[in-house]
């Protein structure tokens, strides 16, 4: 994935220089978690062509979430071993959709 949407939240803590970690809502007050902010939806199907149109929603995290989970660097996993059956997929693999 490219950058973040600026003025998303993902934007917000990548300039806050935050490299990972997590926000807990009930313990943190900070204003911009109580704010309509845009985020990356979680459990879309990623297309790059449509980022500005359809993978950010508008969220009050605070009351959407009880933590947030942030990475500002990620990289793709490795996919998990298909034992015991070595020559099918798993229906939750994204290339067998």
């Amino acid at each position: 994935m490219g950058k973040a949407r600026p003025g998303s939240i993902e934007a917000l803590l990548h300039h806050e220089n935050r490299k990972a970690g997590y926000i807990l809502f009930s313990k943190e007050r900070h204003k911009l978690y109580q704010t309509a902010v845009q985020h990356r939806a979680i459990g879309v199907v990623y297309n790059p062509a449509m980022e500005k149109h359809s993978n950010y929603v508008p969220s009050i995290l605070s009351q959407r979430y009880n933590a947030l989970l942030f990475f500002d660097e990620t990289r793709a996993l490795h996919p998990l071993h298909l034992y015991p059956y070595k020559h099918t997929l798993m229906a939750t693999c994204p290339f067998s959709v």
